[in-house]
């Protein structure tokens, strides 16, 4: 077998890394055709002396030989005991006699079954290698003929083969353990999808809401709550401050206007109040009737200024009746009734109505009954206090029966009646039977708005509005209303410029299919009237 014997000096073994150890290294030409076409170096020497051993053995350095400090060419052809310099390298060409046939006959193109036996021992080595003997391993390839890069990824699958086969069984519990977290998790999910209830999710036949509606429902919701808050403490300046806001939020809100005009109004009587009570302190008694006699009796004003009318008509009276004498025995009777009248006055605002009533009576059977008009104004309020009183109880028992429809018409009548009942009682019940029918009302405004009903759809879902204002159903139903008649009248505004006739049709369908709070509704008859006048 052909051998070549590399010797260099000991300073310079970092060339070649290791001393007196054997490479394998892969198939191809016969060294001295290799020497004869190539530039070889001394530190890739050995990538070009292809299928032999190499020995690395020290050599003294007198009597290395530069030929080329970094490379040989020539055209030489080596035989044995031939030496060749490269750099402070010497390589001596050794031939053993009984391997110069095997040479011929591999020139020759004749098998090399030694060869192939030597690669298949290579293979198998190399399979069983372990990690920290990888790098040899990388020489032990090359000697199976592959190229450098070839053989780092040939030795890379065979390291992750290893792997695998010696950690197999946690690779596996770890696969398996991270499958079961995902059954798992998509289980959990659809259960919770399962469990979402979606009541009053309503089918969008138009498009639907927004993001910037649903943030505008939230924000017309919080100020209605305060503004609410603000008016059951008469904080008026600041509840009008609330419900514009809210309007300007959503200008459809059923409650919202309303509220803003009795804030409003509201406001100005208390204005009222103040300057008469003023004008009583400085004894300016018929200025502070004529102001006070300017507050209206839905007002919640209304008793304290009815009481200090009497309280000032009574002073006046006696003021010019009396010119200075002492009080008569009618004089007495009549402060008495006063008395009466302002004790009843203070239980009907506390919501106490059987004290205010038999105050009342009290008073007319003093013989008070004609002395002056709010004696008559009393007689006339006890007899509605009475009625009011009677009809709120049966309302409530009807209510107590789930008589749901009863409850609600009786409810209205007190309403009706005395808005003040009990302390506002009829009024907070009426609204709690509107929530119960809210979403009754709603279901069946949805139910003609898919008939094609939108004008008893616009009613049933401002009455759902009613009962219950945050009701998202109701809520969504009415934009959805609202954004139909926009599209009407725009459809009636771009045809005007082609044909008005087909105009005053898409804008008259406005006006008969929605309400008349609606902005298009008011929009729609105004372009009707320009072109009917």
């Amino acid at each position: 077998m052909l051998k070549l014997i590399i010797k260099e000096p000991k300073q310079e073994a970092r060339d070649f890394q290791l001393e007196s150890k054997e490479y394998f290294l892969g198939s191809g030409k016969n060294c001295e055709i290799a020497l004869k076409d190539d530039k070889v170096s001394a530190q890739h020497a050995k990538l070009y002396f292809k299928k032999r051993n190499f020995i690395i053995t020290p050599l003294s350095p007198d009597s290395a030989v530069s030929v080329n400090n970094s490379a040989i060419e020539t055209d030489t052809e080596l035989a044995q005991g031939d030496e060749i310099i490269i750099g402070r390298t010497k390589i001596e060409m050794e031939i053993k006699e009984s391997d110069i046939d095997k040479m011929l006959e591999k020139e020759k193109g004749g098998p090399d079954d030694t060869w192939e036996s030597d690669i298949n021992e290579i293979r198998e080595t190399a399979k069983s290698l372990s990690d920290t003997q990888v790098l040899h391993a990388r020489e032990l390839v090359i000697a199976d003929g592959l190229s450098e890069e070839k053989s780092l990824a040939y030795l890379t699958m065979i390291r992750i083969q290893n792997f695998v086969r010696r950690n197999r069984r946690w690779i596996i519990g770890c696969t398996l353990l991270i499958f079961i977290a995902y059954i798992v998790s998509v289980i959990s999910r659809e259960g919770q999808n399962a469990t979402t209830t979606h009541q009053d999710k309503p089918v969008y036949l138009v498009k639907p809401p927004s993001t910037e509606d649903e943030v505008a429902d939230k924000a017309a919701a919080i100020y209605f709550k305060t503004a609410n808050q603000f008016m059951e403490k008469r904080l008026w300046e600041e509840a009008a401050a609330k419900y514009t806001r809210l309007l300007a939020f959503d200008s459809d809100h059923p409650e919202a206007e309303k509220q803003l005009k009795r804030a409003t109004a509201e406001l100005k009587n208390r204005q009222f109040l103040e300057q008469g009570l003023f004008f009583i302190e400085e004894y300016q008694l018929e200025q502070a009737v004529s102001l006070l006699s300017k507050i209206p009796e839905d007002s919640v004003y209304f008793m304290r200024a009815l009481l200090e009318i009497t309280l000032a008509q009574d002073a006046l009276k006696y003021k010019t009746s009396s010119k200075g004498k002492l009080a008569s025995k009618a004089d007495i009777v009549h402060e008495k009734g006063n008395t009466l009248i302002r004790q009843a006055i203070n239980h009907y605002t506390e919501g106490k109505i059987s004290p205010a009533i038999a105050k009342l009576d009290t008073v007319g059977k003093l013989g008070l009954k004609s002395t002056s008009s709010v004696n008559l104004r009393a007689m006339k309020l006890t007899k509605t206090m009475e009625q009011a009183r009677l009809m709120f109880n049966k309302s409530m028992d009807e209510y107590k029966k789930r008589q749901f429809k009863n409850a609600f018409a009786t409810g209205e009548k007190v309403i009706r009646l005395d808005r003040k009942i009990a302390g506002g009682r009829s009024t907070h019940y009426s609204n709690r039977i509107y929530a119960n029918f809210a979403d009754t009302y709603y279901k069946r405004s949805k139910k003609y708005y898919s008939q094609g009903k939108y004008l008893q759809a616009s009613r049933d879902c401002a009455k759902a509005l009613r009962g219950n204002p945050q009701h998202r159903g109701a809520r969504n139903l009415r934009s959805q209303l609202s954004q139909r008649a926009k599209k009407l009248y725009q459809e009636g505004y771009v045809l005007e410029s082609v044909s008005p006739d087909k105009a005053i049709i898409k804008w008259k369908e406005v006006v008969q299919t929605s309400l008349p709070t609606n902005e298009y509704h008011k929009k729609a008859k105004e372009r009707i009237a320009r072109y009917e006048q």
